[in-house]
């Protein structure tokens, strides 16, 4: 099988050999415990490829053998070939893109083998030649970034090398016929979300790229990988049963791929014997049909009367009425929008303990550790929170600390805001579905102090920024559904079409928000929200069925018009048919299209 990119097309011409057929060849041979008939054929054929004096292909193949030699960990031997293939593209005056293809090989063999720096020197400047060479969605930059991360990975940046990842997906995801590719892509960049925290947005990734390696013929040796990070996965999640599973399906791959004495193999075969053994130590008899019917906030709510009040109460007594108690911020459980689905994660018995600064340095981490001492377990379900990268979302938390961390921004510009010397200039800083991160959840026990001021001052918008926001929203729905969406469909660009209408039904469901005061959580519960509204509450309805039609269906189109006339007619309702401004420039849009007249 290949290994690595070749140079093909590229160096001198009048081949005496066939370098088609010789990957052809490549790629039939077996792996196991077969695999080192792939060096010695590559060693034969740049032999013969040398005495031919066939350059071209003898860079195409010290290419395959840099890959074929990492990927089989022998890491010395990949420098040695590197430095020859590289010494080769000097020599025979390669041109620079065949140079750079080398030089991504090199790097990526370094990075295997533990020499970051050096990789990453090499990386950069395969980018600064890629940056004279080639189209910025070429891609080449997908294979780059890709790799990248992962140098990044191994550095200990994940934020770097989710970016990577993040941006090679973007590219590759256009592409059709790179869907292994794309699941080598969506496999890595579950990793960094793991490594993140960010469970939710891992699994995504991962069921993605298990879907396309399987419908690919799940024999690529890169799969092994992709199973090997669903079981990771599932230990983060303590479903070791899961994570047996995946993990015997990753070795099955890796022994047919590497053989059974390779690395990779050994690792993964340490792993599942841990699994297996966490499994067996598993304590099954809990009865957890109860907690499983609750919601999130209801779980930490009984958590906190049960065992929370007490303990803060009999030990903390003097401060008791400075604590204020609840669950509020990040996760569907917060707004109650946690499932069945959604409990493999942030769901258990925990709360929220907030704290002004000075009784923070007084009792924070004293009250810290009496938290952790709680029970364990509580209705059959074990406190397996994971604290994630940005800060701590359940136990103690200074307050301006929990505020300013959601909301990025400094303690110093939030409380100026709070304390009334700046009145609307925080909101352009901060995003809405953060401010409804601030206000949504229950406070279960209120304190003095500086919370609950922050979180009724945060609320919601002053009258000024709603009626902008409005504005803002009213724009983006219609140029976005009433006039883009119908103008790509003409044109014929299908993919501008449905982001457009994507766009579109987003907006609208954020000016329902507005209509209602209330903010716009994040996106993937917009629609799921809009169930909790009052007014214009049925465009949810609507949008179930617009999903539901043939893309470029014309009652789609339709569908605007009749959403247009629900939401002109609910502005009218509060007042905002003339309440804003006539030279706002982003309403001109809205007004010529369905000819409302909102000044």
């Amino acid at each position: 099988m290949p290994y690595a990119g070749g140079a093909k097309g590229s160096g001198e011409k009048g081949h005496k050999m066939n370098i088609n057929e010789v990957l052809r060849e490549l790629d039939s041979l077996p792996g196991g415990e077969d695999v080192n008939k792939t060096g010695e054929f590559l060693d034969q054929k740049i032999r013969q490829a040398r005495d031919e004096g066939d350059s071209a292909s003898e860079l195409t193949l010290l290419n395959e053998m840099i890959g074929y030699l990492r990927y089989t960990g022998r890491h010395d031997d990949s420098y040695r070939y590197g430095e020859e293939a590289i010494k080769l593209c000097k020599d025979k005056g390669f041109d620079e893109l065949s140079y750079a293809t080398t030089l991504l090989n090199v790097a990526t063999a370094k990075r295997a083998g533990g020499k970051l720096e050096g990789s990453l020197k090499d990386y950069r400047e395969v980018e600064s030649l890629y940056d004279k060479l080639v189209d910025k969605h070429d891609y080449l930059y997908a294979a780059l970034y890709n790799n990248m991360s992962l140098l990044y990975q191994a550095m200990d940046d994940n934020e770097a090398s989710a970016g990577c990842l993040e941006k090679a997906l973007e590219i590759i995801s256009e592409i059709d016929e790179r869907r292994i590719e794309q699941a080598i892509t969506r496999t890595n960049l579950a990793q960094a979300y793991l490594k993140l925290g960010r469970l939710d947005d891992a699994e995504s990734e991962l069921i993605s790229a298990d879907d396309i390696f399987e419908k690919e013929g799940g024999n690529d040796f890169h799969y092994p990988g992709c199973l090997n990070a669903m079981a990771e996965l599932y230990r983060i999640k303590k479903d070791n049963k899961a994570a047996v599973k995946y993990y015997e399906r990753a070795l099955e791959q890796l022994r047919v791929h590497v053989g059974e004495e390779n690395p990779n193999y050994l690792a993964v075969k340490e792993s599942l014997a841990e699994a297996r053994k966490a499994l067996d130590e598993q304590d099954g008899t809990d009865d957890k049909s109860e907690s499983q019917a609750l919601k999130g906030l209801e779980l930490s709510r009984k958590f906190y009367e049960d065992f929370g009040r007490a303990m803060i109460h009999e030990c903390f007594a003097e401060y008791e009425d400075r604590i204020t108690v609840g669950l509020v911020g990040r996760g569907s459980e917060c707004y109650g929008f946690d499932d069945a689905m959604s409990r493999d994660h942030d769901y258990g018995p925990d709360f929220c303990m907030w704290l002004d600064d000075d009784v923070y340095e007084e009792i924070g981490d004293k009250l810290q550790k009496a938290y952790e001492e709680l029970p364990e377990k509580y209705m059959g379900l074990t406190r397996t929170r994971i604290l994630p990268p940005d800060g701590r979302r359940v136990g103690v938390i200074r307050t301006k600390e929990f505020y300013s961390r959601i909301l990025m921004i400094s303690e110093d510009i939030l409380m100026r805001y709070v304390d009334g010397e700046d009145e609307s200039g925080i909101f352009a800083l901060v995003r809405e579905e953060d401010l409804s991160q601030c206000t949504n959840g229950e406070v279960f026990k209120e304190g003095a102090g500086d919370f609950a001021r922050i979180r009724n001052k945060l609320s919601y918008y002053p009258d000024s920024i709603w009626k902008r926001r409005i504005a803002e929203e009213l724009h983006y729905s219609a140029q976005m559904g009433q006039y883009n969406y119908i103008r790509m469909l003409k044109r014929g660009e299908k993919v501008a079409s449905e982001i457009a209408l994507a766009g579109y039904m987003e907006h609208t469901m954020k000016l329902v928000y507005l209509i209602n005061r209330k903010y716009a959580p994040y996106y993937k519960w917009l629609h799921r929200g809009m169930a909790d509204l009052e007014k214009a509450a049925v465009i949810m309805d609507i949008f179930n069925a617009v999903y539901d039609m043939p893309k470029g269906d014309e009652r789609i189109r339709m569908t605007t018009e009749i959403v247009a006339s629900i939401i002109i007619e609910e502005l009218e309702r509060i007042g905002m048919a003339g309440g804003v401004p006539a030279n706002e420039k982003y309403l001109d849009v809205y007004s010529q299209v369905i000819g409302s007249t909102l000044n």
